[in-house]
């Protein structure tokens, strides 16, 4: 039964496509017939320059002055090498992958309130906390803070305080009550 399966994929190439002209083609290796289309043969596998070599190169290309004439004589050599043009090496290159940070460069600070700002909500938000604590301990959480200020907003001694809907999320102020310690313990 599998057998019969597999036989179609095999029997479905074109015979106009294995004239004497596409026997150099992708399609066609040694004895046997990879089944190809009309419109895009199967391309073989490509030869990959291993990373090693591409590091090499790199660092031996980093060494030279930028307009060095022995700079293209590396390239060509490491082309020959692996059987490959000059424009497949520059394109490793440029492809292969460079470290990548781990963090974003702006770690520690908001995105998108300044720092100022962010300060001065979780303030509110921690003075909301603490007043609206009961006999039990139990106290508002900080989603429902956050829905307070985007809806109604807050009358501080100074200013009234209100925030724009979806500023502030509920895990960014608790992360940034914690890391600034006003966060409320029991």
């Amino acid at each position: 039964m599998r057998k019969n399966v597999l036989m179609p994929l095999i029997s479905i190439t074109p015979k106009n496509t294995l004239s004497r002209k596409s026997a150099n083609s992708w399609g066609y290796r040694g004895k046997r017939c990879i089944p190809t289309s009309s419109n895009f043969p199967v391309a073989p596998s490509a030869t990959r320059i291993p990373p090693e070599s591409l590091l090499a190169l790199r660092l031996r290309l980093a060494s030279l002055a930028p307009r060095d004439p022995q700079r293209p004589e590396e390239v060509r050599r490491v082309a020959a090498l692996f059987g490959v043009s000059t424009a497949t090496v520059y394109r490793a290159l440029r492809l292969l992958q460079n470290p990548k940070g781990l963090r974003r460069t702006d770690k520690g600070c908001p995105r998108i309130p300044s720092e100022s700002e962010m300060a001065h909500y979780c303030e509110v938000i921690a003075a909301q906390k603490i007043r609206t604590e009961n006999g039990q301990g139990h106290r508002l959480s900080t989603n429902r803070a956050i829905e307070l200020l985007e809806e109604f907003g807050i009358d501080t001694p100074t200013t009234h305080v209100r925030v724009e809907k979806g500023l502030l999320k509920p895990t960014m102020v608790n992360r940034w009550l914690r890391s600034w310690g006003t966060t409320i313990h029991a």
